[in-house]
């Protein structure tokens, strides 16, 4: 089972931290995103292009990803959180 973890101001927007996903075999990061999120979930993190969010990070196992062709698998933990920025 693959694991999505929200976390900060997503976390709280979607009303859930987390999303467990069972996957029959290796799907790209984005197909998985849409089969276990909600509409309003996957607008959070996907724009109107269909591209992840400029000032927002995703780590899958602790790899940096923008890519939501990466194929993830059973085991694989996805956390999704803002940027940290300051001025």
């Amino acid at each position: 089972m693959a694991t999505i973890f929200l976390h900060a101001m997503v976390k709280e927007l979607a009303g859930r931290s987390a999303i467990e996903c069972v996957l029959d075999d290796p799907a790209p990061l984005g197909d998985v995103l849409r089969a276990n999120l909600t509409e309003r979930e996957l607008f959070l993190i996907v724009d109107e292009t269909g591209a992840v969010r400029e000032h927002l990070n995703i780590f899958i196992d602790a790899r940096k990803i923008k890519d939501l062709t990466y194929a993830i698998e059973n085991a694989t933990s996805v956390d999704i959180f803002p940027a940290v920025s300051g001025g």
